[in-house]
């Protein structure tokens, strides 16, 4: 698998794969059927985030080789009128197609996937509380000013009496990727671009396991 090294850090990230216990949640309560779906829906999207990462990684890398077998004389594109025009695409290759490509590869689909992992871990929070919410407790609000996934994570520790503390990874990720969201719904791409040159998605993923694995354990011990 070409999957660039700067987004995910191991060779193995695909869901079916070998042992990622400590990358993508696995369930360990038994019990609480919910959390086996959580498993399952962030499995899917790694695979997802993967299927993107590496498609575009090999569409650029063919890219590539195709400027290379013009630029070597392998291959020519010849147009009916104008005859052999190889020049003039690898010209639009290199000056317009492949720079394309490569700030889809280092830049949205990048985002992308970040957003998509905080988006995820709203909805799975959502679903827990709701679960393991007593029947006679309040519904779900966030105070006023308190980001979503912050007040979920209240209410789970408060309300729904589990006692975790989440983990340090985990709040530092939310917040980033709170951020994330935020800047490109607003089209603040340049600072957003700034912000995840350096967010390996692995590390990302990982932090959000360490979070759920928290909740799962404190489910375990309330029974």
């Amino acid at each position: 698998m070409s999957v660039p090294s700067d987004l995910y850090d191991r060779n193995w990230l695909w869901s079916d794969g070998a042992d990622i216990k400590n990358y993508l949640y696995m369930a360990g309560d038994d019990s609480q059927p919910i959390f086996h779906g959580v498993q399952e829906e962030m499995a899917q999207l790694n695979d997802f985030c993967l299927l993107c990462i590496d498609g575009t990684s090999k569409h650029l890398a063919e890219l590539q080789r195709t400027v290379k077998r013009y630029r070597d004389g392998k291959e020519r594109a010849d147009h009916p009128e104008f005859g052999d025009v190889s020049n003039e695409v690898v010209s639009a290759l290199e000056s317009f197609y492949i720079p394309r490509w490569q700030d889809t590869e280092t830049f949205l689909v990048r985002a992308m996937c970040l957003i998509l992992l905080s988006a995820f871990t709203e909805k799975s929070l959502k679903d827990l509380a709701l679960y393991l919410a007593p029947a006679e407790a309040p519904r779900f609000k966030r105070k006023a000013g308190e980001a979503e996934i912050g007040a979920l994570v209240r209410y789970l520790q408060e309300t729904c009496a589990l006692h975790f503390e989440e983990p340090e990874s985990s709040q530092a990720i939310r917040e980033k990727c709170r951020s994330i969201r935020n800047d490109f719904a607003h089209g603040r791409w340049d600072v957003l671009n700034a912000s995840i040159a350096d967010q390996s998605l692995s590390t990302a993923f990982g932090a959000v396991t360490e979070l759920f694995y928290a909740i799962d354990e404190a489910s375990a011990i309330r029974g």
